[in-house]
This record gives C-alpha cells, structure tokens and sequence, in this order.
C-alpha cells in the first residue's frame, strides 16, 4: 500500500511539472479572452486532429489487419483487440475524478500526458517482435488512446461560443479523416510490399502520437472542476439521476452495437479468403477506412452547422438512416461498386455521428457539469462496445450469414430513430444552454 501511495505521488509530482512549464496553462487561460481561446483551441485542435487521424487509422484498421495476416491470432485475439479500446470508456470516470483532483494542471495537458504514454507504448511494440508483446502494448495503448474524449469536451464547452461549437469543430474533424485516408493506403502498400514491414506502420502511429501530445500540449485549457462530495461512483450516478440522459444512452446504444458489433466483420468480411470475396490489402483499406474517411470529411462542415441549428434528437435520426443503409448495402453484396458505396454512406454516418459524439452532452447539461456527464456517456458508451465485437463474431461462430447480420444491425439503427422521434418533443432539447 505504501509503494502503491508512492507510486501515485510521483505520478501526481511528472504531471503537474508537466503541465505547469508552458505558455497555455491555467492562468493564461483566465487571462485569454473567449476570442482568443476560440482562435487558439481551433488552430491547435487541426493539428491535433491531424495526427489523431493517423493513429484512428492505425488502430480501426492496421492493428486488426496485422493480427489477421502477420501473427494469424484466433478469432478471441482479434475481438478483444477491436473491443479493448471502448473498455478503455469504462476508465473516463476515474480520468475526470483524478484530472479534477490535479487542481493546477489543465485539462488538455493531461492528455498530452496520455499521448506521450501511447507514443512510448507503440515503440515497443515495434521494436519486439512477438505476438503477446504486441497484443499487450496495443491493448493498453488502445486504453490510454481513449481517455482525452471526456476532458476535451470541456475545452469545446469553455474555448468555443454556443453558436460556433459543431462547425468549429467540424473544420477540426474535417483534417482527421484527410490524414487518415492519406496514411491508410501508404500502410496498406507496406503490408502489400511484405508482412514482415509491419513494424513501420507502428513506428508510423507512435510519431503520430508523439505530435498529437504537442497539439495537446499547446491547446489553452483550465483544469477540471472538481465538485463538492464528488467520487468516482458519483460520475456514474449521473446515468440514473438523469432520466432524459439515460434514456438519450439507451437510444445511441442501440446504433453503437450495430456500428462495433459489424467493425472488425467488415475486415474478415473482405480480408477473409474463406468467405470468397478476399481482395487486396490495399482494396480493403479503401473501402473500410480511406473511402469512408473521406466523406466523413467532405459532410464535416455541412453536419456542423446541422448541429449548431438542429436539436440533437433530429440530428441523430439523420445519422441513424445514413448507417442503416450501409448496413444494408455493405453485408448484402459481393460487387465492389456495391461495396463503395456502401462506405459512402458509411463516412457521411460517422461524420455526423463523429459531432454528436464530441459535443452531445452540451446540448443537454451546463458548463460545469460536460466533464462529468461525458465521462459517464463514455462509460456506459464502453460497455456496450466492449462486448459488441464479441456479439458480432459470436454471431458469425453460429452460423449466421453476412447478409443477415446486416439486417440485424439495421433494424437497430431503425430502433434508434424511433425511439429518437418519440422523445422528440422534451423542453431540454429546446434549451439554450450557455
């Protein structure tokens, strides 16, 4: 217990030393108008979108990949490895209650914190050719690659005016797919060119993560509040205090099984040669990441000013339509320009769903409570992901067809919306919150 006591002191002494020594930390916050934090946080959150883009490629597609063709890991492996990254979800609870104990450190260096760890971990994961080695550090990074997602949305509640949110930070998520369908073929000709030069793309994402830390580093931020007689179950209570807040989770599930449940089938489903359609490494990465990447990014804007104009309800059954048809359209076809197009509807879907999932909360909460209601959302948010995977591929272990999984999948998207059209009229949707 005592070196366990130690061990967080020290921990607790790196980063606050670590975020003090800067020109963007707490107190330079207070003295920055909204104007200039606004101009600081957009300028800096391209950058580190820029580098986010590269590593989500890495991780959605090439860690997958990598398992499939390089180390031929069981069917187990594989899942763990597309869920281990929401069960990093379930961690945001404990990241908002301990960022908000570090009084002093803002928020955004936290998790330039993080991303120096992930860099560190993917190294070793290069450098050491094994595949427990590899599955272990991939797994955790994947954890820490996670925990930025509730401590930045206080950033977006406090840098960015209410009626500029969703479209400030579209032109952000606008550069994450660019970098991502530019790496994603760049990776896929690695592979192509030999499996043994998987060790490139690893060193390729830790780069990558070494610069989002910078970006991290540089955006203006206060520290988290910390709340009177606030713990680390009380961040989970939310869920059940709140019933329009639990009922919105429920709704959003039932399209987030779909969506992780059907993620790493799309690689099998292509990658696979036993299910007969078995393309090229390249092909594949066209048509699960650099195509759907680049219609999220073509939509980004168009969905941000939906989200500064629309209620959040309205903007969520606009997203759930453009998924159902990819789910229809991707599992029930073999013909490549099916299959493209499916993966068009695939990116418009995530571009808009990739909005509500960075800003939702302020729509329906106050300033002071984003952090911990988002972390809530990413905990209830990592459950279910978690185990989607494992659905998915249990289903497949039972001999249900591609095309019927589809179906299943689209009826959830179905159940989505109607659930979103009958809370429609709730008076906190009309809200203007500050």
């Amino acid at each position: 217990m005592v070196l366990t006591c130690h061990k967080f002191q020290t921990s607790k002494k790196i980063l606050v030393r670590f975020g003090s020594h800067n020109n963007c930390g707490a107190a330079m916050w207070n003295k920055l108008s909204l104007a200039e934090r606004s101009r600081l946080t957009f300028m800096y959150d391209n950058v580190r979108c820029f580098f986010v883009g590269i590593l989500e490629g890495g991780f959605k597609t090439f860690v997958l990949l990598i398992a499939i063709r390089v180390f031929k890991a069981p069917a187990i492996y594989k899942a763990i490895l597309s869920a281990i990254g929401f069960a990093g979800l379930l961690f945001a609870p404990i990241t908002v209650n301990l960022a908000s104990r570090l009084k002093n450190i803002p928020a955004t260096k936290v998790c330039a914190f993080y991303f120096i760890l992930v860099a560190c971990l993917l190294l070793a994961s290069a450098c050491i050719r094994s595949f427990w080695v590899y599955f272990v550090l991939i797994a955790i990074s994947r954890v820490l690659f996670k925990q930025y997602i509730p401590l930045m949305v206080d950033v977006y509640g406090n840098n960015y005016g209410k009626k500029e949110r969703g479209y400030k930070l579209a032109h952000a998520l606008m550069v994450l797919p660019i970098a991502t369908a530019l790496f994603s073929p760049i990776g896929g000709l690695i592979l192509d060119a030999g499996l043994d030069n998987y060790y490139l793309i690893l060193l390729l994402i830790a780069v990558a993560s070494g610069g989002a830390a910078y970006a991290f580093y540089k955006i203006p931020s206060r520290p988290i509040p910390h709340h009177e007689n606030s713990s680390l179950l009380s961040n989970f209570k939310i869920i059940f205090r709140d019933k329009l807040f639990f009922t919105m989770l429920i709704i959003m599930m039932l399209t987030g099984i779909a969506n992780q449940m059907t993620f790493p089938l799309r690689a099998e489903y292509l990658a696979n040669e036993k299910y007969g359609i078995n393309i090229s490494n390249l092909a594949t990465t066209l048509i699960i990441t650099a195509i759907p990447y680049f219609c999220r990014m073509a939509s980004s804007l168009i969905w941000g000013k939906l989200f500064d104009r629309l209620s959040l309800v309205q903007m969520r059954i606009v997203v759930d339509l453009f998924l159902l048809l990819e789910f229809v359209f991707f599992f029930n076809s073999t013909n490549i320009i099916m299959l493209s197009l499916s993966a068009v509807f695939m990116g418009i879907g995530y571009g808009g769903g990739e909005i509500i999932w960075c800003l939702w909360v302020t729509k329906v909460v106050d300033k002071d409570s984003l952090s911990q209601y988002m972390s809530a959302s990413n905990a209830f948010v990592g459950i279910r992901s978690f185990m989607s995977p494992f659905i998915g591929y249990l289903l497949l272990g039972c001999g249900c067809s591609f095309p019927c999984i589809g179906n299943i999948a689209a009826s959830l998207a179905l159940l989505s919306m109607i659930g979103c059209f009958i809370i429609r009229n709730n008076p906190r949707f009309f809200k203007n919150y500050d």
